[in-house]
């Protein structure tokens, strides 16, 4: 399902800056099944979060890994799959790396509607992070 590059090649990129870009990591087609699925649950399991204040700040939907796990399974096996897992480990030369095993937090869909909005830096609880952007805007 995954299109991702040796890992051989992406860890030099991984150890100076932090992070992989993986442009192209599905196919269209499978990228736009997923999109829609995401919305769908997102429309149907979406929980709205408001953070603005004074103007500042930022309005998106969240839907957790248990909702995500028993309606969207596809997403759910693909952040799950064990060749996503396999890889970054390879990536960050870590054998130990493993999946978070809080399921409502460790795989979520966070979605954004309103133009121009942006989801801030951040760190997460745990060393490493998958993010699938289904996107309908061009990348730079």
């Amino acid at each position: 399902m995954l299109n991702l590059p040796s890992p051989v090649h992406c860890r030099p990129r991984f150890h100076r800056d932090g992070y992989v870009l993986v442009r192209n990591a599905l196919e269209a087609g499978m990228a736009g099944s997923l999109a829609r699925t995401a919305e769908r649950v997102t429309r149907e399991a979406g929980v709205s979060i408001d953070r603005r204040t004074a103007g500042a700040g930022l309005a998106y939907s969240v839907v957790t890994g248990d909702r995500i796990q028993s309606e969207a399974r596809d997403l759910f096996d693909l952040y799950t799959s064990p060749a996503l897992l396999q890889w970054v480990r390879a990536v960050t030369k870590s054998a130990t790396v493993a999946r978070s095993p809080h399921l409502r937090s460790a795989v979520n869909i966070n979605c954004l509607t309103a133009p121009g909005e942006e989801y801030p830096l951040h760190r997460d609880a745990v060393p490493y992070t998958a993010l699938l952007f289904l996107s309908n805007v061009a990348a730079d």
